[in-house]
């Protein structure tokens, strides 16, 4: 599970209107050097709507653990 908090880059108060985001991922290490994980954020109430995710970020990453490439 991951958490955070949100807010507008310009024009705006950081803590008044800070919004949370919320997440999950998962992870698969398939070898001992290469691993994968699917990463869903949502964000909550970030803009006027009538939903409560009002944006969503799905990422698959790739990850290299370098230390086992060059370091066995």
């Amino acid at each position: 599970m991951n958490g955070g908090i949100v807010t507008p880059l310009s024009h705006s108060a950081f803590f008044k209107n800070a919004r949370a985001t919320v997440g999950i991922d998962l992870n698969k290490q398939l070898s001992p050097i290469y691993g994968l994980t699917f990463e869903n954020m949502w964000s909550i109430n970030t803009f006027e709507s009538s939903a409560a995710f009002d944006a969503s970020n799905l990422m698959l990453l790739h990850r290299i653990n370098l230390n086992n490439v060059f370091c066995r």
